[in-house]
């Protein structure tokens, strides 16, 4: 199984991480994003909102691989979100990853960054509409664990 620490590809484009993944001999990925929120030390909608954008990044992973898993870190620690799918079609899952990749490292801040500036905030509308259609018993989601924490500390965040 390969791990892949978005982090670790912080400034990778489309096409490297293409490069990247074909370079690979295995189909089996571990990818980890890191947990940037506390309950402790941030506020819940903070909370809300990064546990939502994982339970959408879980979702597309799901939808292109399988078998699929993930651990749910408590929202009281700082260890990662940790996904595990077997992948067949590299492409899709580089344009996953490259979105993934661009949410949820910091730093986009100059005008090369134009690409991963989209690509945020198009999984960022898409996650929302995501969130709407799980509530709404509308899509099927293979991450209720990420989404019922997000879901419970949105409901916190309206009584701060």
């Amino acid at each position: 199984m390969i791990t892949i620490n978005i982090n670790e590809f912080r400034g990778y484009d489309l096409n490297a991480i293409k490069e990247f993944l074909e370079l690979q001999n295995d189909r089996a990925f571990q990818i980890v994003i890191p947990k940037l929120t506390t309950a402790i030390k941030d506020n819940n909608f903070e909370v809300f909102l990064e546990y939502t954008l994982t339970a959408y990044a879980g979702q597309l992973l799901s939808e292109i691989g399988e078998p699929f898993s993930y651990y749910v870190p408590s929202v009281y620690e700082e260890r990662p979100y940790v996904f595990d799918v077997e992948i067949e079609e590299l492409d899709k899952f580089a344009s996953i990853l490259f979105t993934i990749i661009a949410t949820f490292n910091e730093g986009i801040k100059n005008e090369d960054d134009k690409e991963r500036i989209k690509a945020r905030v198009r999984f960022e509308y898409a996650a929302s509409r995501f969130y709407s259609n799980a509530c709404e018993d509308d899509t099927i989601v293979e991450t209720w664990g990420l989404l019922s924490i997000a879901n419970e500390y949105l409901a916190m965040s309206i009584l701060d």
